[in-house]
């Protein structure tokens, strides 16, 4: 039994001596603080960029040259006038219908008329009376239609292609009508021609053969085919080449035909002859 206890006795020695350090060992000394490092040089100050030279002033562009002038537009009273006209349409309708005191006794009745024209800003309305082959003028068609009077400018009223000056002259069921603000210009549709009318009623041929076919040349060298829409600024007449399926310009002062876009019947967008038209008319 005592030898239980001293062994007890030793084992609780054992354990003390572990958590508490056995002997007396003298504790070590602080070290020496370091010393502070030397602070570091400030950096040069950099040298400012050089200033850059200033670019060249770019030369001007070249004034481009000034369009031709476009023929002018329809007054209000003329869009208004030729609505009324639109709707004479119709065999034998009198020219009374819109020209109040129009002569009747010189059978100015229309029929089937198919196009008007004003030159300028004038208040004379030229009519294409197509299915009598002529050609009409209505005095103060957009001022007074109580007062205005239509009488013939051109055309026999038998078809025909005879230039000349008023009833000498003839068409042959004529369709399109324009101006250049100085003459007026008739797509003579049955006879394939280009004719020229001026406020005078002189009639001449600007462009075609008379012959339906296509080629392109001065004057009567060029060929149409039952051309039936025109439209006209002070240097050119377009044409709606309607047997063709093409959009033709002439010069007005030589008569040069040239195409304009189309190249036969279809339907394709493009530049032109690489554009397609089915029987345009206007």
């Amino acid at each position: 039994m005592k030898k239980h206890r001293f062994l007890r006795n030793i084992g609780i020695a054992v354990l003390i001596c572990g958590l508490v350090a056995c002997g007396s060992g003298t504790a070590g000394s602080k070290g020496a603080d370091g010393v502070a490092g030397a602070a570091g040089t400030a950096g040069a100050t950099g040298t400012a960029g050089a200033t850059g030279t200033a670019g060249a002033t770019g030369t001007a562009g070249a004034t481009g040259a000034t369009g031709a002038t476009g023929a002018a537009g329809q007054t209000a009273a003329q869009v208004a006038a030729a609505a009324a006209a639109v709707q004479m349409g119709g065999a034998k309708q009198k020219a009374l219908t819109l020209a109040g005191t129009s002569s009747d006794v010189a059978g100015l009745r229309y029929s089937s008329p198919k196009g008007v024209a004003f030159i300028g800003a004038g208040t004379i309305m030229y009519t294409v009376d197509t299915a009598n082959n002529r050609i009409l003028q209505t005095s103060n068609a957009t001022t007074n239609n109580s007062t205005s009077i239509t009488t013939l400018l051109a055309g026999s009223g038998t078809a025909g292609s005879a230039n000349g000056t008023g009833s000498a002259a003839s068409f042959n069921a004529p369709q399109g009508i324009a101006s250049d603000g100085t003459n007026l210009f008739v797509a003579d549709t049955g006879n394939h021609l280009i004719r020229k009318v001026t406020p005078a009623g002189v009639v001449t041929t600007l462009a075609g053969s008379g012959a339906t076919g296509y080629a392109e040349g001065t004057g009567t060298a060029a060929i149409f085919a039952s051309p039936a829409g025109l439209a006209a600024d002070a240097t050119n007449v377009y044409v709606a080449d309607t047997g063709n399926h093409k959009i033709r310009q002439i010069v007005i002062s030589s008569g040069v035909t040239t195409l304009v876009a189309g190249a036969g019947s279809g339907f394709a967008e493009g530049t032109g002859a690489a554009a397609t038209f089915n029987g345009p008319k206007g």
